[in-house]
């Protein structure tokens, strides 16, 4: 069974943290950029401090209003991902709509690799929205 990798925007982490109970993935990359807000830099943080023991934690710098360089650089980290054998699953349920745009245009130009739109993105927003309105 290969590996599971999430490739996720951040903001808060209510939407990721859905996404990594519900999915169980060996790692986590996290789309990100310079000189983000501090309310991200602690989400970001927190998931460190909270995983980072038992799952891997990388961060991807990109751009947080430049959706076709972010595309480039998802489509780029699911290539290497797909390389290593590893499953590729997508969450844009957080973060800024240009990263999350931008992402999805990743995951679309390399959806052989991961496939898009992916069942289990949809049951993390479905996760997060039964949360929300419990």
């Amino acid at each position: 069974m290969p590996n599971l990798t999430l490739i996720t925007t951040l903001y808060t982490l209510d939407p990721v943290l859905v996404c990594i109970t519900r999915l169980s993935p060996s790692k986590v990359i996290i789309i990100t950029e310079d000189g983000t807000t501090d309310r991200k830099v602690q989400a970001e943080n927190m998931l460190e401090t909270t995983f980072g023991k038992v799952i891997e934690i990388r961060k991807l710098i990109t751009s947080l209003y430049d959706p076709v360089q972010v595309a480039q650089d998802v489509a780029d980290a699911i290539e290497k991902e797909h390389d290593r054998g590893n499953q590729v699953i997508l969450n844009v349920s957080g973060g800024r709509k240009p990263q999350a745009f931008g992402t999805l245009f990743g995951a679309y130009a390399r959806s052989d690799m991961a496939p898009c739109p992916s069942p289990a993105v949809h049951m993390c927003v479905r996760g997060l929205r039964a949360q929300r309105h419990g």
